[in-house]
């Protein structure tokens, strides 16, 4: 009798922890508005102890918004196809997550273009209408965001993370993220992303020839990159002083080092300058189906594209001299979105 009555108490209290788990268990569906595109993902959240139980679904839509913006008639504003592909695009995500966000918890955080169009609210409101809730991040808190996640990603201990910079470029901006001497987060906000630094390089070197930049031209596109870049670098002296710390560790993040970089390029999770700067060499000059022969899982859209982040990249390690760059994750944003909901 008493064994039975072990039994059952083992039973009934194993059903009551599971109950108990399974009250913890939240989905949320995060999008990351990104100058180039909608990164949207369905987590399993446990609210309990703040860890995601599983990715549920996940879906990237090709957008660029930055481009959208910096091609309208007066460069500063998001023109109506435009806003109406990004309002198509979030009924088009719901259906294929089988999720209507006016019922459940759907998020989503807009960067650079938002903070870069007169007219983003247009948008904005459009995607709340769908019952997304839109935080739009400053540059600081997308710094602060990405530098946060990355040191609990990859459970850096607070002494280790004061020797860690963490890189993250987009579409519209690119911001260099590390702690400063008392121990608080500080955010270089870099000027430039592939879509804005595009232009910049297409009006000294293309001649006329589209997107396809002169391979004969490669080292001055190269210095002209590196000489835009540092000239913006050289004016933060903390990070300059950063740059010099012996047994610095720099960690990549966003979508374009996460994919593209490690998996669409091949560059693997640890790249180095040398990596960087022979992808660049490889695509000068080329057109998206020469790119596409070379490199098989690029996108033919993104391939000519790529060469611009990677030369804002390049200026970066070289005027920083940064031999290596850790990629953990793509997670990034979405991930931190749906553990803290902005709140932390």
């Amino acid at each position: 009798m008493r064994f039975i009555i072990m039994l059952l108490l083992s039973l009934i209290l194993a059903q009551s922890s599971t109950a108990s788990t399974k009250s913890c268990l939240e989905n949320k569906y995060i999008f990351d508005i990104g100058s180039g595109g909608i990164n949207g993902i369905g987590y399993e959240v446990n609210t309990c102890n703040h860890k995601i139980s599983k990715t549920i679904v996940k879906k990237y839509h090709d957008l660029p918004l930055q481009s959208c913006i910096s091609n309208s008639l007066d460069g500063k504003t998001i023109p109506q196809s435009c806003i109406s592909e990004g309002t198509a695009a979030f009924t088009l995500f719901q259906k294929e997550f089988n999720v209507d966000c006016k019922q459940q918890k759907c998020l989503a955080i807009a960067t650079a273009w938002a903070r870069n169009a007169q007219n983003s609210h247009e948008l904005i409101n459009a995607i709340e209408d769908q019952g997304i809730k839109v935080s739009v991040l400053s540059q600081y808190d997308e710094g602060k965001i990405s530098f946060e996640n990355i040191i609990q990603e990859n459970n850096i201990s607070p002494k280790e993370a004061k020797n860690t910079l963490v890189f993250d470029i987009g579409g519209g901006s690119f911001q260099l993220n590390y702690l400063d001497n008392k121990d608080a987060v500080r955010v270089y906000k870099g000027p430039y992303g592939m879509f804005n630094f595009k232009p910049l390089v297409l009006e000294k070197f293309a001649n006329g020839n589209g997107d396809i930049l002169p391979a004969a031209y490669l080292a001055k596109i190269k210095n002209f990159a590196l000489e835009e870049v540092r000239s913006q670098l050289q004016k933060d002296k903390h990070l300059m002083k950063k740059f010099q710390m012996p047994n610095l560790e720099i960690f990549g993040t966003g979508t374009f080092i996460g994919v593209g970089i490690r998996s669409q390029l091949g560059l693997g999770e640890t790249v180095t300058f040398d990596a960087i700067e022979k992808a660049i060499d490889i695509l000068v000059g080329k057109n998206a189906a020469e790119i596409k022969a070379i490199y098989p899982n690029m996108p033919e859209k993104y391939a000519v594209n790529s060469q611009f982040s990677l030369l804002i990249i390049y200026a970066v390690m070289k005027e920083g001299g940064i031999k290596t760059i850790h990629i953990t994750s793509d997670g990034g944003i979405n991930e931190y979105l749906a553990l803290y909901d902005l709140s932390a």
